[in-house]
C-alpha cells in the first residue's frame, strides 16, 4: 500500500460525496405564476341588433376573451363589433352619443383578446351588430380574469453532483491504485 496515493484518493473521494450531499439541498426559489379565474363561463346566445354582459373587475388584472361568431342558421363564420367599455362610457354608448371603448375590435369573426384593468369598476362586454340587423348572429364566448402572483416553490441545487459524481469515482479509483500498489523499495 501507498500512503499518499491512498490517502489522496480517500480526500478527493470524501469531497465527491459531500459535494454529492451538498446538490440534494433544498431551496425555496420565488417563481412568477399566472393564476386564471373564470369571468364569464362559455356561453352561446345569439344576438339580434346587440347583447351587452356586465361584471365588476377589480384593478391589477386582465381580462382575456376568447369568442367565435357564426349565422344562426348555416354554422358559417360571420362578424360582429365587439367592444369593452367602463360605466361612464357605457350610458354615453347605450344613450346614442359619443364613447369611447377601451377595447374596440370591428367586424370580427374570431375572437381573442386582453386587456389591462386599470381601475376597479363594472365593465360591459358589447356586441353590436347593429350594422347587420337582419342577420342575426350566434357568439359563442367565454372570458378570463388574470393575474400575476408569486409563489415560492423549493428547488435543488443540481449543478455540484455534477463535479460530485466524477470525483468521487476519481478519488475511488486513485485510492484503489494505492492499496493495491505495492510500495517501491530502494536499495542504496
Amino acid at each position: 500500500m501507498r500512503a499518499k496515493p491512498t490517502f489522496l484518493g480517500l480526500a478527493i473521494l470524501l469531497l465527491g460525496i459531500l459535494l454529492i450531499s451538498l446538490s440534494y439541498r433544498t431551496y425555496m426559489v420565488e417563481v412568477k405564476k399566472i393564476k386564471k379565474e373564470p369571468l364569464i363561463e362559455k356561453s352561446k346566445f345569439i344576438v339580434g341588433d346587440f347583447k351587452v354582459l356586465q361584471k365588476y373587475l377589480t384593478s391589477g388584472r386582465s381580462i382575456v376573451c376568447y369568442g367565435k361568431i357564426s349565422i344562426p342558421e348555416t354554422g358559417n363564420l360571420s362578424d360582429i363589433n365587439f367592444y369593452i367599455m367602463d360605466e361612464e362610457n357605457y350610458e354615453e354608448w347605450f344613450k346614442g352619443k359619443k364613447a369611447t371603448a377601451l377595447l374596440e375590435k370591428k367586424k370580427v369573426t374570431i375572437l381573442n383578446v386582453s386587456m389591462p384593468i386599470a381601475r376597479n369598476g363594472t365593465y360591459y362586454f358589447i356586441f353590436d351588430n347593429t350594422y347587420a340587423e337582419l342577420y342575426k348572429k350566434e357568439v359563442e364566448f367565454e372570458a378570463y380574469s388574470q393575474y400575476e402572483i408569486v409563489e415560492l416553490e423549493p428547488t435543488q441545487m443540481r449543478s455540484l453532483s455534477n463535479f460530485g459524481l466524477p470525483l468521487t469515482f476519481v478519488g475511488l479509483i486513485i485510492m484503489i491504485y494505492g492499496i493495491l500498489k505495492k510500495p517501491e523499495i530502494t536499495w542504496m
